[in-house]
């Protein structure tokens, strides 16, 4: 199946300029591609496969920006034991119950140990699911080695099952790292066809700045070192501007 699609035309290139936490995005959007009523371009891919390429990459910009834009602390990987009456194959209830043990942990705690949370969820070849993240609000009252003399979390291992944690050396590595995880294959998962969400995230979470939006002056940086590129636009990260 086809269908027609109009296209924008620019009179100008025009640029944007955000900030991710201690980063900035400069995306550089060409002419010609944004409007033109009287031109129609035909796609290949019918509609629900462009709509589900389109959710794919959504999410990860998203997961993206969420994991520069909030300074977490800690990779965390959270599993489940059916030992503990927790049913490993309904990732809606392990959703709805661990946000619902972020909440009752978070009642307790100061301010500044508030636990925070971006969470891509994973299934295991027998269909089970266990979540992969970033955590902030860890500490020392949180953490404690356990008999094998890895740091654990007994309040999650208690109710839940297995959970093993590492400490963010490499925000932006690990920011990029952790969309990773959002693939083809779970997004069609039936799961998510069921209308789960790829990721979970805390409702608190800061985004993205917008720093200059639609600027129609010569961009000041170097067009030819773009760190990516397709017809419409070219995006580049820098540390500072």
């Amino acid at each position: 199946m086809t269908y027609q699609h109009k296209t924008v035309m620019l009179i100008h290139d025009i640029w944007n300029i955000y900030r991710y936490g201690e980063r900035f995005k400069i995306v550089y959007i060409k002419a010609g591609y944004r409007s033109d009523p009287g031109k129609k371009r035909l796609r290949t891919l019918d509609e629900d496969t462009e709509r589900f390429y389109q959710s794919i990459a959504r999410a990860k910009a998203r997961v993206l920006e969420l994991a520069l834009c909030n300074e977490f602390t800690h990779f965390c990987t959270f599993t489940q034991s059916d030992i503990l009456r927790n049913d490993r194959f309904n990732l809606p209830d392990f959703r709805k119950d661990l946000a619902q043990f972020v909440r009752n942990r978070n009642r307790s705690r100061t301010p500044e140990r508030q636990l925070r949370y971006l969470l891509v969820p994973e299934q295991h070849k027998d269909g089970a699911w266990h979540m992969h993240g970033l955590l902030s609000g860890l500490d020392a009252l949180d953490l404690k080695p356990n008999e094998h003399g890895y740091l654990d979390w007994n309040a999650y291992r208690s109710r839940f099952g297995w959970f093993s944690v590492s400490d963010i050396k490499d925000p932006t590595g690990c920011a990029h790292y952790i969309t990773k995880y959002i693939s083809k294959s779970m997004a069609a998962s039936d799961a998510m066809k069921k209308g789960q969400h790829l990721y979970f995230a805390s409702q608190c979470l800061k985004g993205r700045d917008v720093i200059c939006y639609e600027m129609k002056d010569p961009c000041p940086y170097d067009l030819d070192t773009f760190d990516f590129e397709n017809d419409y636009v070219k995006v580049k990260w820098v540390d500072k501007l």
